[in-house]
């Protein structure tokens, strides 16, 4: 019930719903048993589903979350950059800066996660694309030696598919 009642708060988009969603992670048993890893996808997931700036700190919250012994760890903060993600489809540059901050985070599949929502953000305007946005983009695909590349270079080349002229000019080699 709880999982069903998150997602609908979420889809209403109403910011009254942040702090009931993000309250429902700071109770100890929503973090441990049974379907806890179900719900906690839902608030997230809601959580980004508002479109409300309001939503990007109690997402950090969750991200910095840390319980003993919880195989959800890295799947949550993956989640949360999901989130974070849709936060900026919605256009929150809050949302943006802490993608950018996340794309330096020491794991490697969090950095191409974030390059890679980074870039999903602007598919559907891809010629908005900010220019930090583009220049962290273009760093991750030209120096990371991890399969961060991937993320930031399937990114880039999705955006110049999509008309982007940055995108375009990396690969044509003018940016």
């Amino acid at each position: 019930q709880q999982q069903f009642a998150a997602i609908a708060l979420g889809a209403i988009g109403d910011s009254r719903c942040i702090n009931p969603l993000s309250d429902t992670l700071r109770k100890p048993e929503a973090l441990h048993g049974q379907g806890t890893q179900s719900l906690q996808t839902a608030v997230i997931y809601a959580l980004g589903e508002t479109g409300n700036r309001r939503a990007v700190r109690p997402l950090l919250e969750i991200f910095r979350i840390r319980v003993r012994r919880d195989p959800f760890s890295k799947r949550r903060r993956q989640r949360v950059i999901c989130a974070l993600g849709t936060l900026l489809q919605h256009g929150i540059e809050s949302a943006q800066t802490e993608l950018l901050t996340l794309t330096e985070s020491p794991e490697p599949e969090l950095r191409s996660q974030a390059a890679t929502e980074l870039g999903v953000a602007f598919w559907h305007n891809p010629r908005h694309l900010p220019a930090p946005v583009f220049e962290r983009l273009r760093e991750i695909a030209d120096n990371d030696r991890t399969w961060a590349r991937h993320g930031a270079v399937t990114a880039l080349y999705n955006l110049a598919e999509l008309g982007c002229r940055r995108a375009l000019g990396y690969f044509d080699g003018r940016e």
